[in-house]
């Protein structure tokens, strides 16, 4: 079977300190997979080494059965792969839209030349990007503050603007930094409703987050790590009973509350 996303043995070394140890996992098209572990894991090494802002020290990362082992994030983000940040990461002074534009704009093929002279290949491209922002900020649900500037969202909007920028590359892949961190628990169930409808749209989802509430009820599958080894894999129901996971991660009271739920 293809898979969309493959990691063969990733290892990545800092000195003395083993980050991640022969790590490998796998995604399909239009899968959430949650990655999860404890502070120290391994989790953002895994996603700086994936998204060619690290090089791993040996193994070997395919996306769409083509090697992007240690490309720069740029051109991982032209074959396809996008990733938000825990710190949103949006230009302040631009409102909803323009952060959007700008981010479609860094996909377009049309040339600085095209662009001066406003030839027609830089206006049916200026059409086209009109469709993708209004798609992309109907998705998000932001189009009712397209026109205010990101100083003054609130933070659950913010966190969705940090989803829309990364959609504008537009990715078959988007990795999550622990999207729902700040969140309250209605936002983090939006945020839930927005993964799942990003997923129906095509996009194969990679998501690091704490929240185990949002893991376990939104991921097909999740990837455990623990001291840079992967140590468990599988669906959440089979994640939440796993013992060495239970004794590294999730503890004992995570355990009787879903025994007491069964």
């Amino acid at each position: 079977m293809t898979h969309l996303f493959q990691a063969f043995d990733i290892t990545k070394k800092f000195a003395g300190l083993v980050a991640l140890d022969q790590v490998s996992f796998h995604l399909d098209e239009g899968e959430i997979l949650g990655l999860i572990g404890p502070n120290g894991a391994g989790k953002s090494t895994c996603f700086n080494v994936i998204t060619g802002t690290l090089k791993p020290t040996s193994g070997r990362i395919e996306l769409r059965e083509q090697d992007i082992t240690g490309m720069p994030p740029y051109l991982t983000a032209h074959m396809g792969l996008a990733r938000t940040f825990q710190h949103t990461t949006v230009f302040q002074h631009l409102t909803v839209r323009e952060n959007i534009e700008a981010a479609c704009w860094l996909r377009s093929k049309v040339g600085l030349g095209c662009t001066l002279l406003r030839t027609s290949s830089y206006r049916s491209s200026e059409i086209s990007l009109k469709t993708s922002v209004d798609d992309i900020l109907s998705m998000i649900d932001l189009r009712h503050v397209q026109d205010s500037r990101a100083k003054g969202l609130p933070y659950g909007y913010l966190r969705r603007l940090g989803i829309g920028i990364a959609l504008g590359t537009n990715p078959a892949l988007l990795l999550m930094d622990e999207p729902a961190a700040g969140l309250n628990p209605t936002e983090s169930a939006e945020f839930s409703k927005l993964a799942r409808r990003l997923r129906d749209f095509g996009i194969t989802i990679v998501i690091v987050e704490h929240d185990m509430k949002v893991i376990m009820g939104l991921c097909d599958r999740i990837v455990v790590l623990n001291y840079g080894k992967k140590i468990a894999e599988g669906s959440p129901g089979v994640i939440r009973r796993d013992p060495q996971v239970i004794e590294s991660y999730l503890g004992k009271s995570h355990d009787e509350a879903e025994t007491a739920r069964a």
